[in-house]
């Protein structure tokens, strides 16, 4: 725990049937027309909880700035939200209590709720009922107001109390990422441009229309129309007539056999590669299907209107591997890729650039550094210094072949285990032409890659033999810079991150031959790689981007290995620079690492 002093936080609002945030995205419910505050509880450390009515929070808000404070809140995005927006109050560092509940609590309980984590460390649990009567209602009388006063002086009485016992645990040096993540939401940094916005909706228009117009061709069905596709049996008819099988699967809910026709059905999307007429149904199926962009737009325009700039809201640690995931149905972290001017949508004000920094070949370079593949480690040090190809033309040399390509499929394609025919159907369907793919040398890349990267494939099993004897033994067996462990919770195991900060695989247990996590999961060699890596990756990211104190406060948006800030046009030159270097230098936990990485400067978000 840090030695400033802290102030825990929790407001109480108005709702209704209509109006809530079980309902809302969190800036539409805090921005819209009908918000109100019945007042808020805080406790100072251990002192007692005290309630603020309405007309006296602005005057206290007011009273902290300037002061060396740390605010304490569980779901930070919404009541440090309402400081900033409704007070012009910004907490100079903020603690969310959900999010560190997110890594520590939620892989056992599958949930971060304030009573699932108080209940999860045994100190009490919320008051309950007593929101009921306060439904609808702007004006409170005084048995209820009483009622609601207790029940938010126990939240935060709750919240000090689960934010002490998670402090025990939680990494010194995520205090830092944490913050970061909350105040990304907070700052007017990025502004939205409307014009943009319409222009986008635009071409995704006539993106629909022309396909339309070609499968009206293709079908030979003069009424056709895109949302036709929607219709499984229709579309699943429109395949056999193009001379496609129509692919099925076995549903996880029913246990039946039904239609596989999502974006994520490896068979469907293999559609693609059997003739041109069926890739055009298929990408004709998934427009139809997605409506995504359309929703993302929407909420942008709302944006606009209520905030004018672009607030990112990212969860700190929702996934396993420690990244964020989206919030206020937009999801900043996975803006679509069609139309490119998506992104456009996002622009540094007058007197401003958007710097953007992203680091190169991350995952690639953890995987080679934690496996001790040191040949590949060599390529990337000779790359980085301009004194060789880089890693995709260097694989692709290994494997037999010029096509860098080829290189950078089976690198980015191979390195977590996956079998040669998932490989080939993989690469096939992110080929520009799949109908061109040359399974056979595919075939060949993969065994290839395996034979020339045999510390990778060795550190795949011994990854997974660390991991199930920990389980078997009950005990700490070390592999390499990784730790792993049985947790307070067995039959959990933690894998100690060489950051310090674990993953946690809860409800570990052995189901005849399979070694199974939480609900049904299986652990095997591939899942544990790919998670010990991407979780290093964003360690050593979000390390380098939060290095330097004046660039952090410019920081827009992280997203996975990129982040991007909005600097002064004056300090931009300068400021790059210190990007750059940042992204060249390693955490001192990662020595050996070498790390590199892109750096642009644009008036809009560009896709790389």
């Amino acid at each position: 725990m840090s030695t400033t002093k802290h102030l825990t936080l929790d407001f109480e609002t108005y709702y209704d049937s209509e109006y809530s945030l079980s309902k809302m995205p969190n800036f539409e419910y805090i921005t819209d027309p009908r918000f109100h505050i019945h007042g808020f509880a805080a406790k100072w450390e251990d002192e007692p909880a005290f309630w603020t009515g309405p007309e006296d929070i602005a005057p206290f808000l007011s009273s902290l700035r300037g002061k060396d404070i740390t605010v304490v809140m569980h779901n930070a995005y919404f009541d440090a939200m309402i400081c900033k927006h409704h007070f012009g109050y910004t907490p100079s560092r903020i603690v969310d209590t959900m999010g560190m509940a997110n890594a520590l609590v939620k892989p056992y309980t599958g949930n971060a709720s304030l009573n699932s984590v108080a209940e999860f460390y045994k100190i009490g649990a919320k008051i309950q009922g007593a929101l009921v009567n306060t439904k609808g209602h702007l004006e409170l009388p005084k048995p209820v107001m009483d009622r609601l006063i207790k029940y938010a002086k126990h939240d935060v009485w709750l919240t000090w109390e689960i934010f002490k016992r998670m402090d025990q645990d939680f990494p010194e040096k995520e205090y830092e990422v944490l913050d970061a993540h909350v105040q990304m939401y907070l700052k007017d940094l990025v502004t939205i441009n409307p014009r943009t916005i319409s222009k986008v909706r635009k071409e995704l228009e006539q993106a629909r229309r022309e396909k339309e117009a070609k499968l009206r061709t293709i079908l030979r069905v003069p009424g056709f129309q895109l949302e036709d596709l929607r219709n499984k049996a229709l579309l699943a008819q429109y395949i056999t007539q193009l001379g496609g099988v129509v692919p099925t699967k076995i549903s996880p809910t029913t246990g039946k056999s039904t239609f596989a026709f999502a974006k994520t059905d490896l068979d469907f999307l293999m559609l693609r590669a059997r003739s041109e007429k069926l890739k055009d149904l298929v990408d004709g199926r998934i427009l139809a299907a997605s409506t995504s962009a359309y929703a993302k737009l929407e909420r942008l325009e709302l944006m606009y209107d209520r905030m004018k700039y672009a607030h990112p809201l990212l969860n700190y640690s929702r996934a396993k591997t420690g990244r964020a995931t989206g919030g206020d149905k937009i999801n900043f972290q996975a803006l679509p890729k069609d139309p490119i001017s998506f992104r456009n949508i996002f622009e540094a004000p007058e007197g401003h650039k958007l710097l953007i920094g992203d680091a190169s070949q991350i995952e690639a370079r953890v995987l080679a550094w934690i496996a001790e593949q040191n040949d590949v480690l060599e390529i990337f040090r000779a790359y980085d210094n301009d004194e060789g190809p880089d890693v995709y033309v260097a694989m692709a040399d290994k494997i037999g072949t010029k096509d860098r390509n080829l290189g950078k499929a089976v690198v980015l394609g191979c390195g977590f285990g996956m079998q040669v025919k998932k490989f080939i159907l993989t690469s096939q369907i992110k080929a520009e032409d799949p109908q061109s793919v040359d399974t056979d040398q595919l075939a060949k890349a993969w065994t290839g890659w395996r034979m020339a990267n045999k510390n990778i494939t060795a550190f795949w099993s011994d990854l997974q033999w660390a991991f199930e004897s920990a389980y078997d033994r009950d005990d700490e067996v070390e592999l390499g810079r990784l730790r792993i462990r049985p947790t307070e919770k067995h039959p959990g195991i933690a894998i100690q991150l060489p950051s310090g900060r674990d993953i946690i695989y809860s409800n570990v247990r052995r189901e005849g031959d399979a070694l199974l996590y939480q609900a049904q999961s299986r652990v095997w060699h591939g899942l544990l790689t790919e998670n010990v890596v991407q979780a290093i990756a964003r360690d050593v990211v979000f390390e380098q981007l939060l290095q330097d104190k004046e660039l952090k406060q410019y920081l827009w948006l992280m997203v996975h290995d990129e982040g991007d800030y909005c600097v002064p046009d004056s300090d931009v030159d300068r400021l790059q620079g210190v990007l750059d270097g940042a992204l060249r230098t390693p955490p001192v936990w990662a020595d050996g690492l070498p790390t590199a990485g892109k750096t642009s400067v644009s008036q809009v978000l560009v896709k790389e």
